[in-house]
């Protein structure tokens, strides 16, 4: 496995590590109006120190409230929905297929409810 220098917050230095050696996940299923349940896993990797969240036993989560948080690195979110349940967005589409990734502001549509 191919090693990269990185820089690591817990020993306060640059070190050699496996890619992907270190890498943290979080599954949580949400309840959503518009989509049904969804599956959010967050995924915290290389040099990541841990994934925090605010609902560790479950409860409700009020559209733009923070659910939780990536502290110090790498890190990514993937939203899995029920077939038939989401329209994701051309731009979104259209970057995908050419294999570009699309960068998603806060707030920003993704996608809207499927047979709107």
């Amino acid at each position: 496995m191919e090693k990269l220098l990185v820089y690591d917050y817990e020993k306060k230095k640059l070190v050699k590590e496996k890619i992907y050696k270190k890498n943290y996940r979080h599954c949580c299923l949400i309840y959503t109006k518009n989509f049904g349940q969804v599956i959010q896993v967050d995924i915290g990797a290389l040099t990541i120190g841990s994934i925090k969240q605010n609902l560790i036993k479950g409860g409700k989560c009020k559209r733009g409230e923070e659910k939780g948080y990536f502290e110090i690195g790498g890190s990514t979110i993937i939203l899995i929905f029920k077939k038939n349940s989401i329209i994701i967005e051309n731009d979104i589409l259209q970057y995908s297929e050419k294999g570009i990734e699309s960068y998603v502001k806060y707030g920003s549509a993704i996608g809207r409810k499927y047979g709107i």
